[in-house]
């Protein structure tokens, strides 16, 4: 072991019993400053960390070890390799600023951002709430800058709103699904979809 304090290097038996000392403080060969490592081989080999004289010192002891035979060389495992994640979809943002009198403003605004540059495709489909199997849908395409926020307002015909009105028999109660896509140039596509409740 290296008496790191005295700079020194120590042999001891297995029970703790002192055998041999070699080593002093100082810069010439077999003296150390600090040694902070010592390593013994099969072949009675003494390496040891010198390390305030910035340098490893090595010694053959009297008495040999027996080496044991080397394992046999193996073929080295497969390479991890690093990959890059995949792309991830848009990060969508869309909101309703208008659910109310929707058949009489004949549209539907909804404002929406994309963190990325994006087209836009826009439906929402127009149902009674009261079960009829009528419905309209309103569909809409744009593209869309990254970071901006804008309103679109996919636009509802005259005769889809007068159906609906007829669909409603004088309620007003409508169930609105929603569906935006967000298409990059490249990268999978973000979906959004919500039910809303709102009225003719």
């Amino acid at each position: 072991m290296v008496d790191r304090g005295n700079d020194r290097v120590q042999e001891f038996t297995a029970d703790g019993t002192p055998v041999t000392a070699f080593g002093e403080r100082g810069s010439l060969p077999g003296q150390f400053i600090e040694p902070v490592g010592i390593s013994v081989d099969c072949h009675g080999l003494v390496t040891v960390g010198d390390s305030d004289n910035n340098r490893v010192q090595t010694f053959q002891t009297a008495t040999p070890g027996a080496c044991a035979a080397l394992p046999a060389i193996q073929s080295p495992p497969a390479p991890i390799l690093y990959t890059q994640p995949g792309p991830v979809p848009p990060v969508l943002n869309v909101t309703a600023t208008r659910t109310a009198n929707i058949l009489g403003i004949r549209q539907f605004p909804l404002r929406i951002n994309s963190d990325t540059p994006v087209k836009l495709g826009v439906t929402v489909t127009l149902k009674p709430r009261s079960g009829s199997k009528r419905s309209v849908k309103l569909t809409l395409s744009q593209s869309l800058a990254a970071g901006k926020t804008v309103t679109v307002r996919p636009r509802l015909s005259a005769t889809g709103a007068a159906a609906l009105k007829r669909a409603l028999h004088k309620k007003r109660g409508l169930t609105a699904d929603l569906r935006v896509t967000a298409t990059p140039s490249d990268g999978p596509v973000a979906v959004f979809t919500k039910r809303l409740n709102v009225t003719g």
